[in-house]
């Protein structure tokens, strides 16, 4: 029962101190009476009890004398235990009270888990051995212990061990005089800014507190290397938060720094690789990034390389290259894997459920999603896992399930003030508003999602609100706020064209078919659609497909609709999705009633009901043509068309009519944008 493990009687034999014939008996005894249970094993045999219960019992009844000298005994002959470790060698040395020998056998042992990957085997000797230091043992020994030890916690993802384990680090270091290994400490606490989401002003305090420290270093290459770690982690925050040429410039002096302290620096190509992308060369950059993991990996690179698997992958991500991110998260898992990286693998995981809900594997989404919100581990590991079970759960029309996993994920993201974490959030909460059947508060997302790109270099991860926007607009009743949704966001993705082009062309069809253009409409929608399935980006391809079929029911060519929902009907089947279900079924009875959809504005068009809403407000003829830089004779002769469409006499029922037809405004997004602009 002291061992705790399954056992040979020739080490109990050791362990108790007796010849090996004597124990056959009470063996046979113990077996015969259900306690234990015989076995072969490499072919020798070998005991175990047969329920963990009676081994405890056992356990407890046994004095803690006895127990004490039972572990030192059982330390000694530990080895010999099937697969034995030192963990459970310096847990016997622990449990028998000899601190000392406790101490030397784990530290052994962590050193040498951590030279074969055994990474969660190296953290769990470490922590035995950081419990039994020893009270000789002197300040700059103590600072290494505690700096592998947090590097242990960093390689499985204990962010709070990493903090707690680096400043314990730094303190000793301090003590004994060693500034060079105490300022390294600042690189773990950088990690665990960024792994648990640190508002980014205390990242920026963290960073220039260890630049600060590394500037009061007497020059050396140690302190050339140590700035460059400084410089590193200023590259990260810029491209974090959409610096792109800051981070760019950053990575330059990095690889400038490694170079004169006599290091390689070519793991860096990875972050050069992804400006590349953000700077439009996106083929060249995410290929770059996928040949950098490959030679870090192959280079024994690991924490390079099992990183540089890990941002290849959320970069495809970011531009809807999925056929690159599957490439790189699949070599990149089993890579994790292999050297047992938790944090990247954790992360990789996430991102594999988001290709898989674009790809349309919505329950693969959703169960690996799933897991990975549940692991352990830091909170930025959390937020693809809930962007996936979030958009999962808005097709699926959970819309309470939506909003409770993507409003964690936007109070994980918001203080970041990082692009990577709030726009994803953001558009997966402005298309549950839409599923909510809240356009309004989805309009609201989306401009706080353009006010936020708006200055920075970023446009990729904002190409999935083009279309949202517009069908906010739309479905709030707002067709000049779409219109002018549309011209402002293709304003913003004008070097992006070839990306966004789908999300354009879906917008615009929308807009024109909502104008009665359907002839234009339907060739647009069909370019969207190609441009869709390209990707692929199941969600989009589906609902444009939607929009085909209704712009086909608006131009009196029902008979084409009805294919089209046909094979809608069979994807929303087996992406379980009663919302795309129900609107396939909806369109279905309005094409074979030829009753065709109308818009809410019917009978006026959309300029008509824009200057109907103005005289609803109490607009004079010559306030609302200013207001719509038109003339007021033209103003006088749309006033005359909506009497007349409408079949009313005064402007008093123009404005009864409009109440009837016109959502609520939408409220001021202000007050978010400004909440944006303080963390950023």
């Amino acid at each position: 029962a002291v061992m705790g493990r399954c056992f040979a009687p020739s080490v109990l034999a050791g362990l108790v101190d007796r010849a090996p014939g004597e124990l056959e008996e009470p063996l046979d005894e113990l077996v015969r009476e259900g306690f234990l249970y015989p076995f072969e094993f490499v072919d020798e045999g070998y005991f175990d009890f047969r329920h963990q219960l009676l081994r405890d019992a056992i356990y407890q009844s046994v004095p803690s004398a006895e127990l004490r000298r039972l572990h030192a005994r059982a330390a000694e002959f530990g080895t010999k235990l099937v697969g034995a470790t030192e963990i459970h060698a310096s847990l016997h040395f622990e449990r028998a009270g000899m601190r000392e020998q406790a101490f030397r056998s784990a530290l052994a042992g962590a050193r040498t888990a951590a030279n074969v990957t055994s990474r969660h085997e190296a953290f769990e000797l470490y922590r035995r051995a950081v419990a039994n230091i020893p009270d000789e043992l002197p300040p700059g020994e103590i600072g290494e212990l505690y700096e592998a030890y947090a590097e242990a916690a960093a390689a499985i993802d204990n962010v709070q061990v990493v903090y707690e384990a680096g400043t314990a680090a730094r303190k000793h270091y301090l003590e004994a005089g060693r500034a060079v290994d105490a300022a390294r400490t600042f690189g773990l606490f950088a990690l665990v800014a960024r792994r648990d989401a640190w508002p980014r002003a205390d990242r920026e305090r963290l960073i220039a507190d260890a630049e600060a420290d590394v500037a009061s270093l007497p020059e050396s290459l140690d302190r050339t290397m140590l700035l460059g770690s400084v410089r590193f982690d200023q590259a990260l925050l810029a491209l974090d938060i959409g610096d792109i040429a800051g981070a760019r410039s950053l990575i330059a002096e990095v690889q400038r720094l490694q170079s004169e302290a006599g290091e390689d620096a070519s793991d860096l190509d990875v972050f050069n690789g992804m400006v590349d992308a953000l700077n439009g060369d996106v083929e060249h950059g995410l290929r770059r990034m996928l040949q950098s993991a490959r030679r870090s990996r192959d280079a024994r690179l690991e924490a390079s390389g099992v990183t540089a698997y890990r941002t290849a992958g959320a970069a495809a991500i970011r531009f809807m290259d999925y056929a690159i991110a599957e490439e790189g998260l699949r070599e990149g898992l089993r890579y994790a894997d292999e050297v047992e990286q938790s944090y990247c693998r954790h992360v990789m995981a996430a991102t594999s459920a988001i290709v898989a809900w674009a790809a349309g594997r919505w329950d693969e989404a959703q169960s690996g999603g799933g897991l990975e919100i549940v692991e352990r581990g830091s909170r930025r590991g959390t937020i693809g896992s809930r962007h996936a079970v979030g958009y999962v759960a808005f097709g699926r029309g959970d819309i309470d399930q939506a909003r409770r996993v993507l409003e964690a994920a936007l109070q994980i993201a918001e203080p970041t003030a990082e692009i990577e974490l709030l726009l994803p959030t953001l558009w997966g909460l402005a298309e549950t508003d839409l599923a909510a059947g809240d356009p309004v508060s989805a309009l609201e997302r989306c401009e706080t999602a353009f006010a936020l790109v708006e200055p920075l270099s970023e446009r990729p991860l904002f190409v999935p609100f083009i279309v949202t926007g517009v069908r906010a607009a739309l479905a709030a009743r707002r067709p000049d706020v779409a219109e002018s949704w549309h011209q402002r966001v293709r304003g913003l993705m004008v070097a992006w064209l070839d990306l966004a082009a789908p999300a354009l062309e879906h917008a615009e069809g929308m807009l024109r078919m909502a104008a009665g253009s359907t002839v234009t409409a339907k060739g647009l929608l069909e370019d969207a659609i190609r441009g869709w399935d390209a990707k692929p980006r199941i969600w989009e391809a589906t609902s444009a497909r939607l929009d085909l079929a209704a712009c086909l029911i608006r131009g009196n060519r029902a008979a084409e609709a009805i294919p089209i929902l046909t094979e809608v009907r069979a994807t929303a089947r087996s992406l379980a999705s009663p919302p795309l279900l129900a609107r396939a079924d909806e369109l279905e009875r309005s094409a074979r009633s030829h009753g065709g959809e109308r818009e809410a504005w019917h009978p006026l068009t959309i300029r008509e009901y824009e200057v109907a809403r103005q005289i609803a407000s109490g607009m004079t003829n010559n306030e609302i043509a200013e207001a719509l830089s038109v003339s007021p004779k033209t103003v006088s002769a749309h006033v005359e068309h909506i009497l007349a469409k409408l079949t009313v006499a005064r402007r008093a029922e123009i404005a009864t009519w409009v109440a009837k037809v016109a959502l609520p405004e939408a409220p001021s997004s202000t007050g978010r944008v400004e909440a944006f602009a303080r963390v950023r």
